[in-house]
């Protein structure tokens, strides 16, 4: 399509002049290193840099256009874009571009703090199960119909473009259901702005990002920005509605003020979507599901009282829509998990080792809880905290830890560009709060090869080894240098070493 074309149909004046252009746009960027000829090039604030320097690297590399916000940047060269903001205009482009591809297919977004990519694969399974043929996007992974590609950029949502042109993929897929992994930043910075959910899951809220958001209530009202999307698609046909656990304290605040209807979930009496009987083992767990006056029996592979609140976030979701709950409780008994989430390493060791993704201090408090009962012997818990993140939730975790694990070792995640030392003194000293004493109650090992490797070697028969904050990924950060790494695999060589 024509410059002039493509900002019609994004709804996007020009705050600097009118605009005539019989270019082609060729695509959508906010990097000036992806330019290709006839690209137009959106100059978007960023935390690290400002892409309103890079407008004229853009205009060598071939770009047609560019968008910004700041008239300083202006060019004489090319036609120039003057917004608002050009995040919502990348937001808006990009969906423009790529035909509005959330238009034609069932859209579900999924937010919270804990919860949202199991509860993203468990969707995509069940819906699948159910008939539909789904895609997803998620920090672990991203799903085209039967094609599945690993997510390497470390990124839970991703920039506009990306998300509009997997959207766009999965269309042409014949995709019927997609479901994203909808993070506080992607909602706060417009990255799904121009998708058009048709629901949506809050799975809880407790506190993370507040590096970003400063605040918790900043961080809720970012979440609560989910509900808004949902409102914005009413043009969609179908019901419109977000399934909320009203057992977590921050995300039931969002039930009296959701500008869409609301089927609430939980164990409690006032939750329309109730599991009662909840037995949990390490095999996974059983429960029974009341809803619209009648009961379902229902069992997962995934152990945890966690993990049943996703299942009920899912089942809610399903029976909002319309679908058959007895098919998706059936659905979810066949569930395995997703890479990286409560996952056993066994190379014939006489204790457990467990590798999750568990981050926060929420996170880690559920994991443990749910392993205690596993552990006949000690539970051993290595873990870090990132750096350049959320600094108030390393003594939080220092101090879940230190009062549910029998043994900690603190150790690097991904530091970045901070001091390993600087970040464990800060988890360290959120454990000696709570009593632990360095060097019996915790150790201090930055290395994690190493941290592991001395972990194993301290764990005894019927102990319990969890290795916590990486999960999935495959890469480590370290002094701005990305290093590759497979927490699984690390694991099995240790032990292997063992």
């Amino acid at each position: 399509m024509y410059l002039q074309e493509l900002l019609t149909l994004a709804g996007i004046g020009n705050d600097g002049g009118t605009i005539s252009s019989d270019r082609p746009v060729m695509g959508v960027k906010y990097d000036s290193r992806a330019i290709r000829p006839g690209d137009v090039f959106v100059a978007v604030p960023g935390t690290a840099t400002d892409g309103h320097r890079f407008v004229d690297a853009a205009v060598r590399a071939g770009a047609g256009a560019v968008v910004i916000e700041d008239a300083c940047a202006q060019v004489q060269s090319v036609p120039c874009v003057l917004v608002r903001s050009t995040r919502a205009a990348l937001a808006d482009l990009s969906a423009a571009f790529h035909g509005f591809p959330s238009s034609p297919l069932h859209l579900t977004g999924i937010t919270g703090t804990d919860g949202k990519t199991t509860s993203v694969f468990m969707l995509s399974h069940v819906l699948s199960a159910l008939g539909g043929t789904t895609g997803l996007l998620s920090t672990v992974a991203f799903k085209v119909a039967d094609r599945w590609q690993d997510n390497a950029l470390r990124q839970s949502t991703l920039e506009a473009p990306e998300i509009q042109a997997a959207l766009a993929e999965m269309v042409t897929a014949g995709v019927t259901d997609a479901v994203l992994e909808t993070t506080s930043h992607g909602l706060a910075l417009d990255r799904v702005r121009g998708c058009l959910f048709d629901d949506a899951i809050v799975t809880n809220i407790t506190s993370e990002h507040l590096e970003f958001h400063r605040t918790r209530e900043r961080y809720i009202a970012a979440k609560a920005l989910l509900l808004d999307a949902v409102r914005r698609s009413q043009a969609k046909p179908g019901r419109r509605f977000v399934a909320i656990n009203c057992d977590d304290e921050g995300s039931a605040g969002l039930v009296p003020g959701s500008p869409v209807e609301v089927i609430t979930f939980g164990l409690g009496e006032a939750a329309a979507f109730r599991a009662t009987n909840v037995v949990c083992g390490a095999a996974g767990s059983t429960f029974s599901v009341h809803f619209d006056g009648r009961d379902y029996q229902a069992s997962t592979q995934l152990p945890g009282m966690f993990n049943a609140y996703n299942c009920l976030g899912v089942l809610a979701l399903v029976a909002g829509r319309g679908m058959s709950i007895e098919h998706a409780v059936g659905a979810l008994a066949s569930f395995a998990g997703v890479p990286g989430r409560m996952n056993r390493v066994d190379a014939g060791q006489d204790f457990t080792v467990i590798v999750d993704y568990a981050h926060t201090a929420a996170s880690l408090e559920k994991v443990l809880t749910t392993l205690r009962p596993l552990a006949r012997g000690r539970l051993i818990a290595v873990f870090g905290s990132a750096g350049e993140r959320d600094r108030e939730k390393r003594p939080a975790m220092g101090l879940v830890a230190a009062m549910l694990a029998d043994l900690s070792v603190l150790t690097d995640e991904d530091p970045r560009m901070e001091s390993s030392e600087a970040i464990l003194e800060e988890i360290a000293a959120g454990a000696r709060t709570a009593g632990a004493r360095a060097g019996s109650d915790y150790h201090v090992v930055p290395d994690r090869r190493q941290a592991i490797r001395w972990a194993f070697s301290q764990a005894r028969s019927g102990d319990v080894v969890l290795l916590a904050g990486k999960g999935h990924e495959k890469n480590m950060v370290v002094r701005g240098a990305s290093i590759p790494w497979d927490e699984i695999a690390v694991a099995r060589e240790e032990l292997h070493a063992l």
